[in-house]
């Protein structure tokens, strides 16, 4: 048997940004989500959200599937380098991106 599928409506957002190529924004938006995945996006009026978990969002701005790739995993393994220890961000920089 497998698992039930989790649906999430989030309901009455603010604005959301659709990232589309105009830069699109919808205000007073839904978003259906099912396991994860965007399933749906529009003006609230014109969404469906019957069988979805629904999680209002009043007062809040939406960028779904806005994924963020900066990092800093990288620095773990220079932590304790101490010649940059007491240095301001300039020398923490070049200390450590040389490394």
């Amino acid at each position: 048997m497998s698992p039930p599928r989790e649906r999430i409506a989030l309901t009455k957002v603010s604005r959301v940004y659709t990232c589309d190529d105009p830069a699109s924004t919808i205000a007073d938006a839904t978003v259906l989500v099912e396991d994860g995945k965007i399933l749906a996006i529009g003006p609230s009026r014109e969404i469906d959200t019957s069988g979805f978990r629904q999680i209002p969002l009043a007062d809040r701005i939406l960028l779904p599937g806005f994924v963020n790739t900066h990092h800093h995993f990288f620095q773990h393994l220079t932590r304790s380098v101490p010649f940059v220890h007491r240095g301001r961000v300039l020398d923490w920089l070049g200390g450590l991106y040389p490394l």
